[in-house]
């Protein structure tokens, strides 16, 4: 019988109640019989969906309680009789040694009816669409569209005609607005319209730089959250639609995260304002290249003077600086670059949609060169430490031996009868050294 062989095989091995392969192959081997299948398929159920619970509520919750709870999970997830979900959880009860007043069947149930289900609902009926709303929207939609032809495979920034485009646009939107105030693909579209108006006018690899439809608000470079537009989108959707939006916007939060593990910083450049710089006059004059990165939008850490960084469109990298704007005062976030010539040729130029990065192998990279730098640093410190000693040291090494030279020499004018201070005769009368004028002794 499947229940007492199942009691048998847990109370030898309580392990197997964790391990369903196992299981399966001992209940087959200890019931064989084709009767029996439907009971071993009901304790597999069991043992996948609520054992865990069983086992992990034991001392948290009445048994008299949890059974009859576990029942319905079982029933409501695999579909099971009733009566043959209460048979199997009483018999994995009974097997783990439950103790319980709860009475379920004992014995397997038979011919027992599957619980009626409620007829399925028809769908509440959809509201008819105003047939001016949908020319209105095909509208506002072919007009990004155009936008989008106008600025495909463009570097730079926004170009007049575009903006028309995307202006066109939003008036369409506007337009099924003023027919419902509660039609949320209107809001969408709006939103598509002020994202393109504003948008960049250079693709780069991970984001949208201009939305045609409404599925590329799914490649949108930052959160949807704090756009008005997308908001009124989500208080006038039905569910269907409230999901379909919210996907785009988890789409875009999974992107980001995914960005936070490659990157120590992804910024993407807005707005930039790069030109040439002459100083000095005749053979003194120097020359330099300034690159303002007048917006940015950082989706993972900030630019910061000092930092290398660099941009993933060419590879190139470069670091950030200050720069004395016509006003007098520093701008930050702005790039300089040395002395490259008088020929404009060179110029380096970031536009629009551009993404400054730094990986954490080169956050890695530039620590150990710091490192290394520091390294050096105290070596040259204390190469010149030792070498000031060694100095030291010998300076006072020659001063002493100057001082016993004087000595020495000075004993062997004493001995000649001469001065000890520089050598000099006495003088016959009063005994004074004709040279330094001392008295002898």
């Amino acid at each position: 019988m499947p229940r007492l062989a199942l009691k048998k095989i847990i109370q030898a091995n309580p392990e197997l109640a964790k391990d369903g392969q196992r299981l399966k192959s001992m209940l087959a081997d200890e019931c064989p019989k084709s009767e029996d299948k439907r009971y071993v398929n009901a304790i597999q159920m069991a043992q996948a969906n609520v054992v865990a619970q069983m086992i992990g509520s034991q001392g948290s919750e009445s048994a008299d309680i949890l059974l009859p709870r576990l029942t319905h999970v079982l029933v409501d997830s695999t579909g099971l009789q009733d009566d043959l979900a209460a048979w199997a959880v009483s018999a994995w009860a009974e097997a783990l040694g439950i103790a319980t007043n709860w009475q379920p069947p004992t014995t397997p149930p038979t011919g027992a009816t599957k619980t009626k289900q409620p007829a399925p609902q028809p769908p509440p009926p959809t509201p008819a669409v105003n047939p001016e709303i949908g020319k209105l929207m095909k509208r506002g939609y072919m007009a990004l569209e155009d936008a989008y032809l106008v600025v495909k495979d463009k570097d730079g920034e926004p170009y007049s005609e575009a903006e028309r485009h995307c202006r066109d646009a939003h008036g369409f939107f506007n337009k099924v607005l003023d027919i419902d105030p509660e039609y949320a693909p209107a809001y969408v579209g709006k939103l598509c319209a002020s994202i393109q108006k504003y948008g960049w006018r250079k693709k780069n690899s991970l984001f949208a730089y201009v939305i045609q439809k409404e599925e590329d608000l799914a490649h949108y470079y930052k959160p949807l959250d704090n756009e008005s537009d997308y908001q009124k989108a989500i208080r006038f959707a039905d569910a269907t639609y409230r999901a379909k939006l919210e996907g785009y916007n988890r789409t875009i939060k999974e992107r980001i995260a995914d960005l936070k593990k490659k990157y120590a910083l992804y910024v993407i450049i807005e707005s930039t304002n790069t030109f040439f710089e002459r100083q000095g006059q005749s053979r003194q004059q120097t020359s330099k290249y300034i690159c303002e990165i007048r917006k940015s939008t950082s989706l993972v850490g900030n630019l910061k003077r000092g930092m290398k960084f660099k941009m993933l469109s060419t590879g190139r990298r470069y670091e950030v600086g200050q720069h004395m704007n016509e006003y007098g005062s520093w701008v930050d976030g702005v790039l300089q670059f040395d002395n490259r010539g008088d020929s404009l040729s060179n110029q380096v130029y970031i536009c629009a949609g551009d993404v400054a990065v730094v990986t954490h192998e080169m956050v890695k990279q530039e620590e150990q060169e710091r490192i290394e730098r520091e390294r050096q640093y105290r070596k040259e410190q204390e190469r010149k430490k030792l070498e000031e000693q060694r100095k030291r040291e010998e300076d006072q090494r020659k001063r002493e031996e100057e001082q016993r030279a004087k000595e020495e020499q000075s004993r062997r004018w004493v001995a000649a009868g001469l001065c000890p201070h520089d050598g000099g005769c006495y003088s016959f009368w009063g005994g004074k050294c004709k040279t330094c004028g001392k008295a002898k002794g």
